[in-house]
């Protein structure tokens, strides 16, 4: 902004304008940074899959005798679910990126940018 106002192409009453939604964007952009860059608990990720093995050695041995090969299909949706949580920690951890589940950061810069252009006055001098 400082670089735009000494070329001439903002005065003092647009940055003071702007300013405002400059600083809201580099707090966005510094929460974009702090979820990018802090990883999940060890403790969580240790829990989780000790909790998972126990799980996977465990409840077969105690299920089938109890209540026969009826407690299979329980067991393979239950561990389909802890598996499923053991993925989405995954996918939490590297949170932006290009696959489907990611979030779509690219479309959040689109919307910034287009807010950015529709805020400031149109002139044939900016890019």
């Amino acid at each position: 902004m400082a670089d735009w106002k000494r070329e001439g192409l903002i005065d003092g009453a647009d940055v003071w304008v702007l300013d405002v939604h400059v600083r809201g964007l580099l707090d966005v952009c510094g929460a974009c940074e702090k979820i990018r860059n802090t990883p999940l608990s060890p403790s969580y990720k240790a829990l989780l899959r000790i909790g998972l093995v126990l799980n996977v050695l465990t409840e077969p041995w105690l299920t089938v005798p109890e209540i026969g090969f009826w407690g299979v299909p329980p067991f393979l949706l239950v561990c389909f679910f802890l598996f499923g949580v053991e993925l989405i920690d995954s996918v939490v951890e590297e949170p932006f990126g290009r696959e489907r589940d990611d979030l779509d950061l690219d479309r959040y810069c689109r919307t910034i940018r287009d807010g950015v252009r529709d805020s400031l006055p149109a002139t044939s001098d900016r890019p």
